[in-house]
């Protein structure tokens, strides 16, 4: 889902429509897994490399702020999460072609 609305820049309605569900469970879902990636991020860096929350904050701050870091969670998504449901595999959409094809300076 997150790489439909995130990565296909899909509408809410869109990934609705195809997983046979109505938008706001669209969004309550979209809302619990960003929190949940969030929470064990922050985790993770706390566990893993000791820091305390105002070196997680500077961290984070540092990540949102900086065009010239590469860190592409959508390419880890990508890479670790299978589409599938219990009834069978999901048929996406076509993938969009990026934004700023087609649009004019």
């Amino acid at each position: 889902m997150l790489l439909w609305r995130f990565d296909q820049e899909l509408q809410l309605g869109e990934i609705a429509k195809v997983l046979g569900v109505h938008q706001s469970t669209v969004t309550r879902s979209l809302e619990r897994t960003t929190r949940c990636l969030y929470e064990r991020f922050v985790a993770n860096l706390s566990r893993t490399h000791k820091l305390n929350q105002a070196a997680i904050d500077e961290c984070i701050s540092v990540l949102m702020e900086s065009s010239t870091l590469s860190i592409s969670i959508l390419a880890l998504l990508r890479e670790s999460a299978p589409l599938s449901r219990p009834n069978g595999p999901l048929e996406l959409p076509p993938r969009r072609p990026p934004a700023s094809v087609g649009r004019r300076s």
